[in-house]
């Protein structure tokens, strides 16, 4: 029963294929216009702050920079109000701190 009614489907969409691409294209505009009227709150508004901290030492090996730079700024950044310490994530590659 089922393979019949796709079967006639399918004929029918080749036999009268502007239609079918006319319908395609009034279902994908139809799409447009209901997205683009969604009701804002059904769509939060959603955010990551985010910032980042480049430091550039150029002579200095990766392990000064990492122990003079890297180490202290992430104590700073994790004491300040709102920074969620586990969320601290840097890289330390001589000359440039991240």
């Amino acid at each position: 029963m089922l393979k019949s009614l796709f079967t006639g489907i399918t004929r029918a969409s080749i036999k009268y294929k502007w239609v079918t691409i006319g319908i395609c294209i009034l279902v994908l505009v139809l799409g447009v216009v209901a997205a683009s009227q969604m009701n804002q709150e059904l769509v939060p508004a959603i955010e990551f702050p985010q910032t980042f901290v480049f430091t550039l030492h150029p002579g200095a090996s990766s392990e000064d920079l990492r122990d003079l730079v890297t180490v202290p700024l992430e104590k700073e950044i994790a004491a300040l109000k709102g920074v969620i310490p586990e969320g601290l994530e840097s890289t330390t590659a001589s000359p440039i701190a991240l």
